[in-house]
């Protein structure tokens, strides 16, 4: 039996939802060790602070999820990692990157790696049309700590 440990580590100000999201995807018959650390800063909390993060929570329902190393989803989030010196990157590039993935595949683990919010994509216009551009997320640089670069 292969066993494997995997370390995440969240800050900011939604690092405790984060986290639940994280642990909330992982099988409870298969996991035998959970350590936790907690580093509270105790303030006065205010109201706008409180309704902020209720309203990401309600506003992103996607879910936290890893990605196995050298599938396609690995792939395309490399090519992201290794595009974005230059910023937001488009699918386009994304797919040009990944030489050895389809068209539709490269688009499907893009779509597939915001859903899991290993990337973030904002729709653009330009003369071409409109379409979303990538970049990656804290977690997705977590991610590829994690497994590497394809």
């Amino acid at each position: 039996m292969t066993k494997g440990t995997t370390s995440v580590e969240f800050e900011g100000p939604h690092s405790l939802q984060r986290a639940k999201d994280v642990l909330s995807s992982y099988d409870l018959g298969k996991v035998e060790k959970i350590s936790i650390e907690v580093e509270e800063t105790f303030e006065d909390e205010t109201e706008d602070a409180t309704s902020d993060e209720e309203s990401t929570k309600e506003d992103d329902d996607r879910e936290l999820k890893q990605i196995r190393s050298g599938t396609n989803h690995h792939k395309v989030l490399s090519a992201v990692k290794q595009l974005e010196d230059d910023g937001a990157v488009s699918g386009n590039e994304v797919y040009e990157k990944s030489n050895d993935i389809k068209e539709g595949s490269a688009f499907a683990s893009l779509s597939k790696l915001y859903k899991r919010r290993l990337v973030d994509r904002e729709r653009v216009s330009d003369a071409s049309g409109s379409h979303y551009v990538y970049e990656i997320t804290n977690y997705g640089e977590a991610e590829l700590d994690r497994i590497g670069l394809y």
